[in-house]
């Protein structure tokens, strides 16, 4: 399993919202808590919960690898059409809590990460 994080929309002031990056670590903390006890279920790197952190997640989403390395298709009227994001046209990139996102940044050569993802061989 993997846990991604709600990517909201620019202005979104929600209750689906974390209002900051601090708020969001008591879920990420509670993410990496499950992967110790079920590592080979929880497929989220530990290094890309490290990254999710307020001093480090602002620099994950300014350098996104998923926009750069994914194509995003939607469907609109009888054509395809690539968006801003994978998540839209309108979202906020700073409270980004994608998985492909972090995922791709733990995986990149400068991250120094080589932990597997669970269940991949």
């Amino acid at each position: 399993m993997t846990f991604s994080f709600y990517v909201p929309p620019a202005d979104d002031r929600s209750d689906l919202v974390w209002p900051t990056l601090e708020d969001r670590m008591v879920a990420v903390d509670t993410v990496r808590r499950l992967k110790e006890k079920h590592p080979e279920f929880v497929r989220n790197r530990s290094r890309a919960l490290d990254l999710m952190a307020p001093d480090r997640a602002p620099a994950v989403t300014a350098a996104c690898l998923a926009k750069r390395t994914v194509l995003p298709l939607y469907l609109e009227g009888d054509r395809l059409v690539t968006p801003f994001c994978c998540y839209g046209n309108d979202v906020d990139c700073s409270r980004c809590g994608a998985w492909v996102v972090f995922e791709l940044a733990a995986g990149s050569a400068a991250s120094g990460d080589r932990e597997p993802v669970a269940g991949s061989r």
